[in-house]
């Protein structure tokens, strides 16, 4: 103990050491009447504002900080700037003269590395406090608070200053804002005075409000979109104006807000009124070629065939390569129908959802079509969707590398697509897919480096609409459905069995309000058949309880998810993603059975065919009478289930939720909090749950100081798994479970262009529902065999993906005795480190 207090200081007074010289790096190429700016603080009095609205309007900030250290700034610092002027004198004359014979010779060009350079392009320039700076701050600040109706602001600067640095104090005191006492209305068009009025209740505009001049933009955006979804196509927001009243003495005023008529053509006359939009003829063009319509123009446009159906005009070169109704039911408008720019933006999502055009233009231009005497204010416009189609067809090759557990994979696998598979921009993908890997538990086949082969093939096709027996043309039209279908086949080959498993899946997918996405499936049905199984093989797995992993059997499940993410793309504001999923299996095939009083099978009725693999070698008599004595011994242990074509099904609910919040602090840095609860609980025709289902800890995405499948559960350990099981090691089948707790905490920050760094801390495990007391969930005590592990990330930004590397070390590991979980400095040493290596964020 005394040892490892020792450790701790040296390594405190080590510690110490450097960050006392690397602070004193931050000044020390100052002039002598330089100072470098450390800190804004803003100190204001009482006010509705908060200090974070006068942030943005700072001109100066200091050095960017990297966990509370100016990192930048101390790379920069590394090279005296006297020194290097010099050498760059130099540098730069050489180059030039370089530069010179490469240009006679053709050739660009180019800078030589020094390494000076490159630590003085990385680093970031010291920030020297600028008087300049904090004047155009304050009138900024003075400017934003008269903006805000704080008339009477006043904003003094304060500066502190301490071995050559500057610590700037903004005091603000707002003093009483203006505030609007009355609201009047001056719109000359009564038509529109007439809708607004309608939609009085959603308006900014308050008794006893601020005089913000920001709240007074919001209500002008306001009353033009709603003019916009009204008709009024020709709307601009300069048709609104507001006049302020002061002259009461007092802080209050009378605020009107006017609409004016818009000015006649070549008349300094206005109009009687502003004209509402209907729209008259739509033209869709499905083969758009903008590149051609731009070379020839109106030329392009006079060798198009015409098309026509009810709802609309289609323009094609080649014929139509789009069933007229794919279209036509993702229109939010029609013929006749009040110009609405939210049914404009509804066709487009609509356009974009089938994922088949590279180019959506949706333009309006006047239509020549007269209207009524009886309606003076209205006119028509004719629409025309321009869509240029993606190629149809694709075919791609995909290869892929793998690592598990220090063991390599390796696979490849092709790709058809076809995006518009019979004229309805039905999306249909086949893929071939061929896998070399090496599995846990599973011995190698002869002297090969590989132990598993797998063949695979999948087919699924997606649909943009509702396939309902009856008609949903209104669902269609709000939330842009999709119809999904799926199958997939794999055929296992290992050294100790033959594997075939088969997926079937059907169901829905569309995106709902306030930002969710749901997603149901009504069929979900797995299947796996155990084949040509090694008699060893078999006997060791109902041994070891690995056998429930792969023997027959059936999920017939159904299941629903709905996923809410508010993130708002390029822009830097907070954010909330979350899941949650829900899956049924088993209820409707055994309702069924019990309806109709179907028999049970045996335990070693299921295994039937197994058995009759294993004895394949005998002849025929021998082998039946083999098979007929291991289905009677099975049979005698009186354990009986419903079965599914001659299998045994599963019947269990499932449900879990992640959810995670994103705090962005600024571009550069970001926290991010993550909790995932999930559970899956068996009843009915089967008190165990399938493998494919259960959850596990560990790896790269999750409590990453454990690699996957080895955290767990409970406090399951190898001296426990051996006195319960005799086997020295625990195999990854018995490291799932059916209940699983996880909670992260990364902390983000880029320190150079294309690399991140992360600090995180995980915690997390899995339980069972029964079985051993070592892996069962105590709700009392569930919270003491959470393991926790802490650890650095480093990632590479390459834009298009982000390739991660996270170095994890235990902090508290469940495996051990309760007054021993505590890790010690023993477990930072290289050896006992976790890494782990992923591509894209672990969430």
């Amino acid at each position: 103990m005394i040892r490892y207090k020792s450790k701790r200081l040296k390594i405190f007074f080590l510690f110490s050491i450097l960050l006392n010289i690397w602070s004193c790096n931050s000044t020390k190429w100052l002039a002598r009447e330089q100072y470098l700016l450390v800190e804004n603080k803003i100190v204001m009095e009482h006010s509705d504002l908060k200090k974070t609205d006068l942030e943005p309007y700072i001109q100066q900030h200091p050095n960017r900080k990297t966990m509370g250290v100016m990192f930048h700034l101390h790379i920069y610092n590394l090279v005296d700037p006297e020194k290097e002027a010099i050498r760059e004198e130099k540098r730069i004359l050489k180059e030039d003269k370089m530069n010179a014979r490469r240009r006679s010779k053709g050739k660009e060009s180019k800078h030589r590395f020094k390494i000076t350079r490159w630590l003085r392009s990385i680093g970031e320039r010291p920030v020297i406090y600028s008087n300049i700076s904090k004047t155009k701050t304050i009138r900024q600040m003075n400017l934003f608070l008269r903006n805000k109706g704080y008339y009477f602001a006043d904003v003094k600067d304060s500066v502190l200053k301490k071995n050559k640095k500057i610590t700037l104090f903004y005091l603000v005191n707002p003093q009483e804002a203006y505030r609007v006492d009355t609201i009047i209305y001056a719109i000359e068009d009564p038509a529109i005075d007439t809708i607004n009025q309608q939609n009085i209740k959603k308006s900014f505009l308050k008794k006893n409000m601020p005089l913000d001049v920001d709240l007074l933009q919001n209500e002008r955006n306001r009353i033009a979109e709603i003019m916009h979804n009204n008709g009024y196509f020709s709307f601009s927001k300069e048709y609104i104006f507001f006049d302020i009243d002061t002259s009461s003495g007092t802080s209050f005023v009378k605020l009107t807000l006017g609409i004016k008529n818009p000015q006649k053509k070549n008349s300094p006359e206005s109009e009687d009124f502003h004209y509402r939009y209907r729209i008259n003829n739509l033209y869709g063009y499905t083969d758009y070629n903008p590149k051609e319509a731009l070379a020839l123009e109106q030329a392009y446009f006079q060798k198009l065939d015409t098309v026509a159906t009810d709802e609309m005009f289609f323009l094609v070169e080649n014929g139509m390569n789009y069933r007229k109704n794919t279209i036509i039911r993702g229109l939010s408008f029609g013929t006749d129908s009040l110009f609405r720019k939210d049914n404009v933006k509804n066709t487009y999502k609509y356009l974009s959802s089938l994922q088949n055009f590279k180019l959506i233009n949706i333009e309006f231009d006047d239509s020549p079509r007269s209207n009524p005497d009886s309606l003076p204010n209205l006119k028509y416009l004719d629409c025309h969707i321009k869509l240029a189609p993606s190629p149809r067809q694709s075919l791609t090759l995909e290869l892929e590398g793998s690592n598990s557990s220090g063991k390599y994979g390796m696979a490849s696998s092709i790709l058809y697509r076809n995006r518009n598979l019979i004229r309805g921009a039905e999306i249909f993908d086949v893929k071939l897919k061929w896998i070399l890997d090496n599995k846990e538990g599973i011995a190698l086949r002869d002297d090969k480096y590989f132990n598993t082969v797998d063949i695979g093939v999948s087919a699924g096709v997606i649909i943009p609409q509702f396939v309902f027996p009856f008609k949903a043309e209104e669902l269609n039209k709000r939330y842009a459905p999709k119809t999904t279908l799926l199958a997939a086949y794999i055929h296992r080959e290992t050294s100790e069995f033959s594997l075939s498993t088969a997926n079937f899946a059907a169901g829905y997918y569309w995106k709902g309000e306030h930002s969710t996405i749901h997603q149901v499936k009504l069929i979900d049905f797995f299947s796996t058949r155990l084949l040509n199984v090694d008699s060893a093989y078999f006997a060791r797995s109902l041994t070891d309880g690995s056998f429930e992993q792969n023997f027959d059997h059936i999920i017939p499940a159904g299941n629903y998810s709905i996923t809410f993410n508010n993130q708002r793309l390029n822009k830097q504001q907070n954010f909330i993603y979350s899941k949650f999923n829900i899956e049924l299996a088993g209820n409707l095939v055994n309702l069924y059975n019990k309806k109709f009083d179907n028999p049970k099978k045996g335990f070693g009725d299921l295994f039937e065919n197994i058995f009759y693999s294993i004895y394949s070698n005998f002849d025929e008599e021998t082998r039946n009478n083999l098979v007929e004595s291991q289905v009677s011994d099975f049979n005698a242990t009186g354990v009986e289930y419903y079965t599914l074509f001659d299998r045994l099904y599963y019947q269990y609910i499932r449900s879990d939720i992640d959810f995670r919040y994103y705090q962005i602090m600024n571009d550069r840095n970001k926290i991010v909090y993550r909790l995932f609860l999930g559970s899956i609980y068996p009843y009915g025709n089967e008190s165990s749950t399938p493998f494919s289902r259960q959850y596990y800890a560990g790896g790269a995405s999750g409590v990453r100081a454990w690699r996957a499948r080895t955290l767990g559960p409970g406090t399951l350990n190898a001296d426990s798994y051996e006195e319960l099981t005799g086997e020295t090691e625990i195999p990854f089948y018995n490291r799932y479970g059916d209940i699983k707790i996880e909670l992260n905490w990364e902390y983000r920050f880029k320190f150079f262009p294309m690399f991140e760094s992360a600090f995180f801390v995980d915690a997390g495990n899995v339980w069972t529902w029964g079985g051993w007391d070592e892996t069962a969930f105590d709700s009392s005590t569930f919270y003491k065999e959470l393991g926790l592990g802490a650890g650095l990330g480093l990632r590479l930004d390459f834009s298009f993906f982000v390739f991660r590397l996270d170095v994890a070390a235990k902090l508290y590991d469940p495996a051990y005795d309760l007054g021993d979980r505590w890790q010690t400095w023993d477990t930072f040493r290289f050896p006992n480190l976790a890494y782990n290596f992923g591509i894209g964020y672990p969430f």
